[in-house]
């Protein structure tokens, strides 16, 4: 079964997270439920018909894009076991997505979000987190991490033929 996430603010402190499921899997009068933006320094769990999914946060998602110095993992970076031992972040996400290249935007892909903690940060990308840290430390908000990254790559699969046509001097390639 195929699930799809939309999240749509309804009001300062809620949050309705829309599922799309197969046809009347729920009944034809399926209503979203709700998650609390007032709690947003705690986890929460959301049931949806017989499906439960936990350790839900509702935060700041931020893009990790670009070429090798994006795809630098935490491991790889100065001190990073003495920096592993103390990323215990339960508010922070990371998810990673691979180096396989469609050619056009994809409806679905399959991942998960790995939590901050000392054996999982060094697979997160090191500019990512360093920058997630500082930020969930001074918003107090949770932060999530979407790593899409290729090291050693050109800089023109980052952009759309649109966006390579619309300057006159990038028009040949």
């Amino acid at each position: 079964n195929e699930v799809r996430n939309q999240i749509s603010a309804l009001a300062p402190r809620e949050v309705a997270i829309r599922v799309a499921t197969p046809t009347n899997q729920y009944g034809p009068t399926f209503q979203a439920p709700t998650i609390s933006t007032s709690e947003h320094t705690k986890s929460q769990d959301l049931k949806i018909g017989s499906k439960v999914f936990t350790n839900i946060v509702v935060g700041d998602v931020w893009l990790c894009s670009g070429q090798s110095n994006m795809a630098w993992t935490q491991s790889r970076s100065q001190n990073a076991r003495e920096e592993a031992v103390q990323a215990n972040y339960p508010l922070i996400r990371h998810m990673k997505f691979s180096n396989t290249h469609h050619g056009k935007p994809q409806d679905d892909y399959k991942s998960d979000w790995k939590v901050c903690t000392p054996k999982s940060v060094g697979n997160f990308t090191a500019v990512g987190y360093f920058f997630a840290r500082k930020l969930q430390k001074d918003l107090n908000v949770p932060i999530g991490l979407l790593a899409i990254n290729t090291g050693g790559t050109k800089v023109e699969p980052w952009t759309t033929r649109e966006g390579l046509a619309a300057v006159p001097e990038l028009k040949q390639i």
